[in-house]
């Protein structure tokens, strides 16, 4: 899970690090931000999203609740948890859909608890979905509505029934992530959902989709594929 902490007094900041050392699992990264936009610009910029934020309301240039709600527009899933000094500002958390709020000084034994609790969201909440972030935004596709993914050069398109998804990313590095949740890869430029597939051309080599969109296979996945479809019951030849 990726934390980010976010408040313009760098010794608080160092502080909460700290605490979250104590519990944060091996795959686990801390970013810490001093201003808002400092935030979204590695968000959105540097293309280095996070999936929980620790965030400040009383900020310079940006109010928390400014940052919270371009977070929102551009990556609906972020969770957020508000830390402020004043009960009054948690309670705008609403304003932006806050998971919690947590007041200063922060404790311990609380924060922990929001943070498992946000763990188990995220990690029910992205198992069975792609994280695509695009130019213009972030999304969570659902597995089950992806046609199949094409590559050109490093940049991926993720083909659905309504729409299409460029971003860069290595094919290699997606099939590892996807290959043990029921997708194959046909050939060097294209991974498919095994769902889709109506049937395998041996003639012309192609992978014919429900629907009707005709993929390439490379000659030495033929055999593969056809045994992956031969044992899920999915398959006419």
């Amino acid at each position: 899970m990726r934390i980010g902490i976010c408040d313009d007094d760098p010794k608080f900041c160092t502080a909460i690090a700290k605490i979250l050392e104590e519990f944060l699992v091996p795959d686990d990264q801390v970013m810490i931000y001093h201003s808002g936009f400092q935030l979204l610009d590695s968000v959105f910029g540097e293309k280095l999203p996070i999936d929980l934020v620790l965030l400040d309301i009383e900020m310079p240039g940006i109010s928390g609740l400014e940052t919270a709600a371009e977070l929102r527009e551009r990556q609906q899933a972020v969770i957020v948890i508000i830390i402020t000094n004043y009960v009054k500002y948690a309670m705008n958390g609403y304003e932006i859909k806050a998971f919690h709020y947590l007041l200063k000084p922060l404790n311990a034994v609380k924060l922990k608890k929001e943070i498992e609790k946000a763990r188990f969201i995220v990690e029910s909440f992205v198992k069975d979905q792609l994280y695509v972030h695009t130019k213009e935004a972030s999304y969570f596709l659902k597995l089950n509505n992806i046609l199949y993914i094409e590559s050109l050069g490093r940049i991926l398109t993720v083909h659905t029934p309504s729409a299409d998804y460029k971003y860069y990313k290595r094919i290699s590095q997606l099939y590892n992530e996807l290959k043990d949740k029921g997708f194959f890869r046909i050939h060097k430029s294209f991974i498919v959902n095994l769902v889709f597939v109506s049937h395998v051309d041996r003639t012309s080599r192609q992978v014919i989709l429900l629907g009707g969109a005709k993929l390439p296979i490379a000659p030495t996945k033929v055999n593969d594929l056809i045994s992956m479809l031969l044992s899920t019951g999915k398959i006419r030849l």
